[in-house]
């Protein structure tokens, strides 16, 4: 999406204690053409950058979300502070929070040109349900439907203390994911994501990004 990161960026930097060669902060949609570099800080790591996987270097080293963005954008540091819509334009949970109904964005475009829709939302959490080793928040997934531009998610118990957990969930597009026969051993050495960032070049030394313009 065409959002400034750099608040986004910040946070998963310090957070992940990143070691980390800035050349051109600029967003993905300020027209920036100047990479991003990740010094690799904490030994060697594989070139596995798989969204739902805590093992991943995406993961370990917290580039996932410069590849990949959530349905809402939730603040940890401000509990109490609402979800920015990032990924879902708006969403609404039901008086007893098992369920929640959330509208997808329009004109949001994956980084290899494809139209990002409520399909890929629902899928995503098609694919969490039936992949206990992606679901590691525990959701108690139990229906997705979808009707227009919203998709429903229903859950087998109430989900208010897990709303932020929910909405920050990373979306995935469907045209790849489906394609792939294991998601748990799928590496996505290539990844397709709405972030500012595309991955360029992977190495034991260092990872650099170019600006997604899409």
């Amino acid at each position: 999406m065409k959002r400034s990161m750099m608040a986004k960026i910040a946070v998963g930097i310090t957070a992940a204690a990143l070691a980390i060669g800035l050349a051109g902060c600029s967003t993905a949609g300020s027209g920036a053409s100047h990479p991003l570099t990740i010094g690799m800080p904490n030994g060697p790591q594989t070139n596995n950058n798989n969204p739902f996987m805590p093992t991943s270097a995406a993961a370990i080293l917290g580039y996932t979300f410069l590849m990949y963005e959530p349905l809402a954008q939730v603040n940890p540091t401000l509990p109490d502070k609402a979800p920015t819509p990032w990924l879902a334009s708006s969403w609404k949970w039901a008086d007893d929070y098992k369920s929640v109904a959330i509208t997808a964005r329009d004109g949001v475009k994956w980084s290899d040109g494809k139209d990002f829709s409520v399909k890929d939302i629902a899928y995503t959490f098609n694919l969490v349900k039936k992949t206990p080793a992606f679901n590691g928040n525990a959701l108690p997934l139990e229906d997705i439907t979808t009707a227009g531009k919203t998709v429903t998610i229903t859950f087998g118990a109430s989900q208010f203390v897990n709303q932020p957990k929910v909405m920050n969930s990373y979306i995935v597009p469907e045209h790849i994911w489906s394609k792939i026969s294991d998601p748990t051993t799928n590496v996505n050495a290539k990844p397709v994501g709405t972030g500012p960032y595309l991955l360029k070049t992977w190495t034991q030394q260092a990872i650099t990004f170019t600006p997604n313009n899409s």
